[in-house]
């Protein structure tokens, strides 16, 4: 089905126009500011945000679009394509992967565990949230333990740590301030 076809007279099917391309392959990540529209075109990403309320539909969605507020909010400031909005990432461990953008909000580490192996999780300053999106096994914190699985969230307080024993090899992904 075509796009015009699923959303008749919508003229969101034009911001292709107006957005920048940025391909990323797996490990690469982008920053993007407030108020910069941005859409997934194809593939999976882990996308982290500050605290916010401002979701406004740009089009191509039944869901509410408000023009208006829309027109107002965006940031209207051209930048350098892809080498704008990549940053690299660093390396903390041997099972960590630094996601660190330019702004204190947060940052994100991919956490990725071998088969048949018990690992620990750097400890962090502050509290974070894990999305485990590979593998299975068992994990402990200092308050809870249980079995790992895709999908599965998990809150570590400040300075806590997750142990993981896996059964197959797990990656998930830990955002934190």
């Amino acid at each position: 089905m075509c796009i015009r076809d699923r959303y008749p007279g919508d003229v969101g099917c034009f911001v292709i126009y107006f957005l920048n391309w940025v391909h990323l392959s797996p490990g690469h990540a982008m920053f993007l500011g407030p108020n910069v529209p941005h859409a997934y075109l194809s593939g999976d990403c882990v996308e982290c945000m500050a605290c916010s309320d401002n979701v406004v539909r740009a089009g191509l969605t039944p869901k509410l679009i408000d023009v208006e507020v829309l027109c107002s909010m965006l940031e209207y400031k051209c930048t350098e394509g892809e080498n704008g909005v990549k940053f690299a990432s660093t390396v903390e461990s041997e099972n960590s992967i630094l996601y660190d953008p330019p702004v204190p909000d947060f940052s994100v580490a991919m956490l990725s565990f071998g088969k048949d192996t018990t690992t620990k999780s750097p400890p962090r300053a502050n509290a974070s949230i894990v999305i485990i999106v590979k593998g299975s096994g068992i994990y402990t914190t200092s308050y809870s333990s249980g079995k790992i699985k895709p999908g599965r969230v998990l809150f570590l307080p400040a300075k806590d740590v997750l142990e993981i024993s896996t059964v197959e090899d797990v990656v998930c992904y830990q955002a934190f301030c």
